[in-house]
């Protein structure tokens, strides 16, 4: 009984997942070729990818302004928001790749 409990804890755990997010400062819609720091920005952008419902939800606890969105592992765009609170429908794709873009900055992830 002991280890069905765990196994139930362990699954339910596993159905949603934390994203990392790298975020980066530049010029990429001012000019033909963009422009990235090397250097990462810290973002307060939390994103959490759940397998089950084939959803990711991207949210920001600050008054950030940005467009969000989901390729798949063609590099065909899955969904979009025009704002960076969202939750966002994804294919059973093996890769997907999420930008989220503000002015002046880009932000990048990958769940696989």
């Amino acid at each position: 009984m002991a280890s069905l409990m765990m196994w139930v804890c362990l699954s339910a755990a596993a159905e949603k997942t934390t994203v990392p997010i790298k975020g980066y400062k530049g010029n990429n819609t001012q000019t033909e070729q963009p422009v990235k720091h090397r250097a990462p920005m810290n973002l307060p952008i939390e994103v959490v990818y759940d397998s089950d419902t084939m959803t990711i939800e991207v949210s920001c606890a600050t008054d950030l302004e940005a467009e969000v969105y989901v390729y798949d592992a063609s590099e065909v765009l899955e969904d979009y928001s025009p704002c960076i609170n969202a939750v966002l429908s994804v294919t059973d794709s093996d890769l997907h790749t999420i930008v989220i873009e503000g002015d002046g900055w880009e932000a990048t992830g990958v769940i696989e």
